[in-house]
């Protein structure tokens, strides 16, 4: 005895989402909105380059800048043979 189960259409039907009033009112929170006491940001910059050799890398100046607490590198120049 074969039954067949009748599945509700969805595709191509719209679907009301329970999120959208909060995100298209402004009223979402993201994790960009948190702030802690003593919390940091922290930036990665990536060569332009796409396999070019890096040699060695200066932070002396971006270390003197107001904010910056420490810069960390993985390059090859840095990595031990």
């Amino acid at each position: 005895m074969a039954t067949s189960i009748k599945t509700p259409r969805m595709l191509g039907m719209p679907i009301k989402r329970r999120e959208d009033p909060r995100l298209i009112t402004g009223a979402g929170q993201y994790l960009d909105d948190l702030s802690f006491p003593g919390m940091l940001h922290m930036v990665a910059v990536r060569s332009p380059y796409g396999h070019a050799r890096v040699n060695g890398i200066d932070a002396t100046e971006a270390l003197k800048l107001p904010g910056v607490v420490a810069m960390l590198a993985r390059c090859p120049c840095s990595q031990p043979p």
